[in-house]
């Protein structure tokens, strides 16, 4: 049974009565009409403590100036609309440290808000246990290292004011609100670089694509051989007559003055000895000291001079032949040069040569000195003067006629180099079924285009160190154009104006012949090629490799290869087209 006592209005308990307990039997009922927190209207207003061992009703508000309500925790009950944020209360004293629960899934990181002021720092938890190490991943370039900020000062420390302890035997209250989050602290400087991952194994090679093959050329047909006969040595050609050999040498008869670093002609002014018909020409009034050849033929002489310069020890000495006028330093046909003997004695200086002069050509001797002033050169022959000596060498007899050549037995032909005028054979036409040994150049005349117009019908294998082509321009290639086969077998086309026809003029018509023609291509930016051919003005239809007609990129290098060949009087061209750059 239940008993209930009511106080009257504010009722005060003084401190006489600080405690009112209530057994099982008896309850507390306050009633007011108004919530109210006031100390002076408040439905209870208590300012020691309230022991309640049962339950506690209240209708109202209970008030509290600076004690503590315990009692068991009841039920959570449903979570309210939060408020706004109040002001932050001073720091309360810290309850004590409850376990570690199990870390909860990390969430997503909000906004960093503004920093509090550094709560005390909590014991340390235990370490958990290391996981295992992660492969290591590819090491990141590593950023510049910030400067370390200055370091906060610690807030002073809250006061916290206890309340009363309550009567023992008490539950325990809820656990205080947890205090502000801290400063975070600064950032510690960046750790060393770990160790570089190993490299990653290397990836497949890609597959190696080959080319298309060529066709291969047809096989020409073999020649019959001939019959091999007797080895035939014609008769000898007579004995020219023998010609006797001229000497002419002239000295100069006084001393002459030679100026510093000029190329001054040396005058040989009185002759010495003369035999024989030399056929050269002295000149002693307009260019004295030439040597002009007056025969009216080809002739070779042999020229010797030496000259003696007077004593001094500066500078160098020089002596020179010059052909027709010609004194540059790189023009010159011979020339000695040595430096001043002594201040002492004389420099002599000699030179040698051999020389073949054209009809009407002329030669002069040449002195030279670096003294810094005039030199004589000295008088009189010998090498106590100026002198010359230009002996003819003996001349060939006529050649005898030459013996036609029979058809040698089987061995090799040797042609070598003996110097001799005229063809090494007077017929137009040379067979040959075996080796020919060339111990010479082959060197064309000065009026002929080609040392050998033409090799046919080698039916054996042929050896070359080396071989080159001569390639021809063309510009601006539109319509039909002539590419003539006597010039050589690759043009060179650049500055393209469209689609063309390439018109082989020349071509031998030939049975049984192939022939191989490059056209080089350098492409604009609209490109073209040779899309018809003709063989000597007849259109000839082509075969492109792989059954496949090109088509032309633009800005490339590209050749386009034609075989022509020619059986039984037809014409047949293959076509194959290549991209380069």
């Amino acid at each position: 049974m239940a008993f209930n006592y009511e106080f009257p209005v504010n009722y005060n308990l003084s401190n006489n009565i600080s405690t009112i307990v209530l057994s099982d039997q008896y309850s507390l009922h306050v009633l007011n009409q108004s919530n109210s927190t006031s100390h002076s209207t408040g439905a209870l207003i208590v300012d020691g403590g309230i022991y309640v061992s049962g339950n506690l009703h209240v209708q109202g508000i209970i008030s509290t100036s600076q004690g503590f309500i315990y009692g068991p925790t009841g039920p959570t009950g449903p979570t309210g609309s939060t408020g706004s944020t109040g002001s932050t209360g001073s720091t309360g004293p810290t309850g004590p440290t409850g376990p570690t629960g199990p870390t909860g899934p990390t969430g997503s990181t909000g906004s960093t808000g503004s920093t509090g002021e550094t709560g005390p720092t909590g014991p340390t938890g235990s370490t958990g246990s290391t996981g295992s190490t992660g492969e290591t991943g590819p090491t990141g370039p590593t950023g510049p290292t910030g400067s370390t900020g200055a370091t906060g000062a610690t807030g002073p420390t809250g006061s916290a004011s206890t309340g009363p302890t309550g009567p023992p035997g008490g539950g325990t209250g809820s656990t205080g609100a947890t205090g502000a989050t801290g400063a975070t602290g600064a950032t510690g400087v960046t750790g060393a670089t770990g160790v570089t991952g190993s490299t990653g194994s290397t990836g497949p090679t890609g597959a190696l694509g080959t080319g298309p093959t060529g066709f291969t050329g047809p096989t020409g047909l073999t020649g019959s051989t001939g019959a091999t006969g007797p080895l035939g040595t014609g008769p000898t050609g007579p004995q020219g007559p023998i010609t006797q050999s001229a000497l002419l040498s002239r000295q100069h008869s006084t001393t002459q003055s030679i100026s510093d670093s000029t190329l001054t002609r040396v005058q040989f002014n009185t002759q010495l000895q003369f035999n024989g018909t030399i056929g050269l020409s002295y000149d002693s009034s307009t260019n004295i000291g030439r040597f002009t050849n007056t025969s009216g033929i080809t002739k070779v002489y042999n020229i010797s001079s030496v000259i003696s310069f007077a004593a001094n020890a500066t500078g160098v000495r020089a002596i020179a032949l010059c052909l027709n006028g010609t004194t540059t330093a790189s023009g010159r046909y011979a020339e000695t040069l040595i430096p001043a003997v002594s201040a002492n004695d004389s420099t002599v200086i000699t030179l040698t040569t051999n020389i073949v002069l054209a009809a009407n050509d002329f030669i002069e001797i040449y002195a030279y000195q670096s003294s810094g002033g005039s030199l004589n050169i000295g008088s009189g022959g010998g090498f106590g003067g100026s002198l010359i000596t230009i002996l003819e060498t003996g001349g060939s007899g006529p050649t005898g006629p030459q013996p036609v050549p029979a058809t040698g037995g089987t061995g090799s032909i040797v042609l070598y180099n003996a110097g001799v005028t005229g063809n090494y054979f007077s017929p137009s036409t040379l067979t040959v079924t075996d080796t020919i040994n060339f111990g010479a150049n082959i060197v064309p005349s000065a009026s002929a285009t080609y040392g050998i117009g033409s090799i046919t019908n080698v039916l054996g294998p042929s050896y070359f160190a080396q071989t080159g082509e001569s390639i021809s321009t063309i510009t601006a290639a539109t319509g039909v154009i002539a590419h003539n086969w006597n010039v050589g077998a690759n043009w060179f086309h650049s500055s393209i104006s469209a689609n063309f026809t390439a018109n082989f003029t020349n071509v031998p018509n030939t049975t049984n012949r192939v022939y191989i023609m490059n056209l080089v291509l350098n492409q604009g930016a609209t490109p073209y090629y040779s899309s018809t051919v003709q063989i000597n003005g007849s259109t000839t239809t082509i075969n492109w490799f792989n059954n496949t007609i090109p088509t032309p990129t633009a800005n490339k290098r590209e050749i386009e290869t034609l075989t022509v060949m020619n059986t039984a009087s037809a014409w047949t061209i293959f076509g194959q087209y290549t991209s380069f750059g």
